[in-house]
């Protein structure tokens, strides 16, 4: 947990405290008992004690409201998927990656504190998410790692570090899943995600000839990790602060303590997501093999014309990063098809023209 120079968390310096509250100060450091004995009168006794109830509801308001924004329970409801489901999101985000990427294989692993459906696996880090296709059902066969294994996978994991290989037969660490094809790998990418708070798993980049990531691929990926670090953290807060609601007998110290943990890991997701815009745009130059920051450079002039046009802020950023997506289609098609000057095939145009509509 962050502190600040004089060593008291962060998370407990609320926004009620600051607002200049001294009995919400006092109750926060434990002295409400010994005060209310000795100093409060029975009048200022109740006249506190209807202030903090008042106060309970408003944060136990406040708290509902952010779990139904960030749950991740809501979020998959309204996609039309159930908490049970949760797999086939990480299946469609691995199989998105291969296409960001330009990459053949992604593997999501989670440790079983994150990985909410997984609780019975008998891996510490099981595999939750694949772009593979298979005639069975994979999670049947519990595959992930042991925490004590040496693997790639593993020294990811603990040193909190990318570990690439750009040629597997040259690792002695690399030990193949073979349920996953693995056997057949070329080169292999493994990246750590987390955030200031949480280690939370590693997502895994294969590729079945020798293959190094480009710097602006691995620094999109690397982007990604934070996000699901951080995204999975919220989550993690969030089921604790449904239990702490449940609870009748929480007090209001415990409710802001929550409501300041959440509103900084959202404010942190906010920073990891825009963050992951900027890499996913200089990706997708990089894709179009573009000479200079072309989305960069639309995003600009997009600005430069609000301004003159004396548009309001909202408006500006909004028109600021449409400028900044508005290349965004390229980034799932494959690089071979922007390598090279020669004429497309009727195939290959027939992808560039859904530019547009993947984009959307």
């Amino acid at each position: 947990m962050p502190e600040d120079q004089n060593g008291v968390s962060l998370f407990g310096r609320t926004l009620d405290l600051m607002e200049g509250d001294p009995m919400e100060e006092i109750f926060a450091l434990n002295l409400g008992d010994f005060i209310s004995e000795y100093f409060i009168s029975d009048e200022l006794a109740t006249k506190i004690g209807k202030d903090i109830r008042s106060k309970s509801e408003k944060l136990s308001s406040q708290l509902k409201e952010l779990i139904s924004i960030y749950s991740l329970d809501n979020t998959l409801r309204v996609l039309g998927f159930n908490s049970k489901e949760e797999y086939v999101i990480y299946n469609a985000i691995a199989k998105t990656m291969t296409q960001i990427l330009d990459t053949d294989i992604c593997h999501i692993y989670l440790t079983k504190e994150f990985a909410r459906e997984f609780q019975n696996s008998d891996k510490d880090l099981p595999l939750v998410g694949t772009s593979l296709d298979f005639d069975y059902n994979i999670y049947d066969k519990d595959l992930g790692y042991k925490l004590s294994g040496r693997n790639i996978v593993v020294s990811a994991y603990k040193t909190i570090k990318p570990v690439e290989v750009e040629n597997i037969a040259e690792c002695k660490n690399f030990k193949p899943i073979k349920e996953l094809d693995e056997d057949k790998v070329k080169s292999f990418l493994a990246v750590p995600m987390h955030n200031n708070a949480n280690l939370v798993g590693v997502v895994v980049i294969e590729n079945y000839k020798p293959k190094r990531i480009k710097r602006a691929y691995l620094k999109l990926l690397e982007s990604i990790a934070g996000l699901f670090g951080t995204s999975l953290s919220l989550q993690k807060s969030i089921d604790s602060t449904q239990e702490l609601l449940e609870d009748e007998s929480v007090s209001v110290p415990e409710l802001q303590h929550k409501r300041a943990e959440l509103t900084a890991l959202i404010g942190d997701l906010g920073d990891h997501q825009q963050a992951f815009v900027e890499k996913l745009v200089r990706a997708v130059d990089e894709k179009g093999q573009y000479k200079v920051a072309h989305s960069q450079n639309v995003a600009k002039l997009s600005r430069k014309i609000c301004n003159q046009l004396h548009l309001n802020e909202k408006t500006t950023d909004l028109i600021y990063y449409a400028g900044l997506l508005q290349n965004i289609g390229r980034i799932t098609l494959p690089e071979s098809l922007f390598a090279s000057d020669k004429k497309h095939t009727k195939e290959e145009l027939g992808k560039i023209q859904k530019n547009p509509k993947v984009g959307v």
